[in-house]
């Protein structure tokens, strides 16, 4: 697929899961039009499971279902959120969409946990490369043009003034002061967390 493909499939993805979010918040749906249209007893347990979980999300106060797509690795339950195939449910997206971003804020928290405002975010950088790289093109495409570019280029900084990463220092308490404080959003999208922990990182970089 093209990059403008790549950027439309992400667009459309994310408005769907939006107007599936809206449309199970109306409680106007009948449950078995959004169940997989198959006699697959795997399938069709998927479905429901999913389904159940996604109710349960808009429910006042919200339910406990448990979500289907919990601990699956984060690549394939992308592959699950942007299949426009009709492979799979929207109900089954927006699940495997719910864990995508429940992975996300995980891992950049304990990124954003590791931060110091000495200066030295060596760590940090490279972790946010290697996250960057490890995306899907649909994902990757859901950025701005040189975006890469700009993160290896403040990781390159770091490793200018500090040395090569392998030559960390052991921080101590009076140079180092952690990030106890979440600095996320109820329902960011992974681009938005990984752009409010990067300015984090740039702001405590720069503060020594």
């Amino acid at each position: 697929m093209s990059q403008g493909e790549l950027k439309q499939l992400h667009s459309s993805t994310w408005s769907d899961i939006y107007n599936f979010s809206q449309l199970l918040g109306s409680k106007n749906y009948n449950k078995d039009d959004l169940l997989p249209q198959t006699d697959d007893p795997a399938r069709l347990e998927l479905g429901k499971k999913s389904l159940e979980y996604a109710i349960s999300l808009h429910q006042s106060p919200p339910g406990n279902a448990s979500n289907p797509f919990a601990g699956m690795a984060r690549n394939d339950l992308s592959a699950v959120v942007y299949d426009d195939s009709g492979t799979y449910t929207m109900a089954e997206r927006y699940a495997a969409s719910a864990e995508l971003r429940m992975q996300d804020e995980a891992y950049f928290s304990s990124l954003s946990a590791k931060l110091t405002n000495g200066g030295d975010n060596r760590d940090f950088f490279k972790s946010i490369l290697d996250y960057f790289d490890d995306l899907p093109p649909v994902e990757k495409a859901a950025y701005p043009d040189g975006y890469r570019d700009s993160i290896d280029s403040l990781y390159q900084e770091q490793l200018d003034q500090w040395g090569p990463l392998a030559l960390i220092k052991q921080a101590t308490e009076e140079d180092t002061e952690k990030l106890s404080e979440s600095i996320f959003k109820e329902g960011q999208s992974s681009q938005e967390m990984l752009q409010a922990v990067l300015e984090k990182a740039i702001g405590l970089s720069k503060a020594q």
